[in-house]
């Protein structure tokens, strides 16, 4: 739940690239500016799984909770970004 709620707030910025948003969005959870290397890493992530949810519309919807409800790919490839974001050592244990 954490990791969409991240992703949702992720998506919501309306300014800058996916890479802009995962960037930002590292810096407010380690305030400190992303490595290029592991952005490197969550950006293809990141489009890796978003080429996978805009053809699986339901696989994005699960991600996200409900079947249901169709939901933007770019949301549900975020969750996947979130996601790997806090299993990082920084936040394991920084927390």
């Amino acid at each position: 739940v954490m990791a969409r709620n991240m992703a949702v707030n992720m998506n919501d910025r309306k300014d800058g690239t996916a890479t802009d948003k995962i960037a930002a969005s590292y810096y407010k959870m380690f305030y400190k500016t992303i490595p290029k290397e592991k952005l490197d890493i969550l950006d293809n992530l990141y489009n890796k799984t978003l080429s996978h949810y805009k053809q699986d519309k339901t696989a994005a919807a699960s991600m996200m909770g409900d079947k249901k409800k169709e939901v933007p790919a770019e949301t549900a490839a975020l969750t996947v970004v979130a996601n790997a974001m806090m299993n990082m050592d920084e936040w394991v244990n920084k927390n």
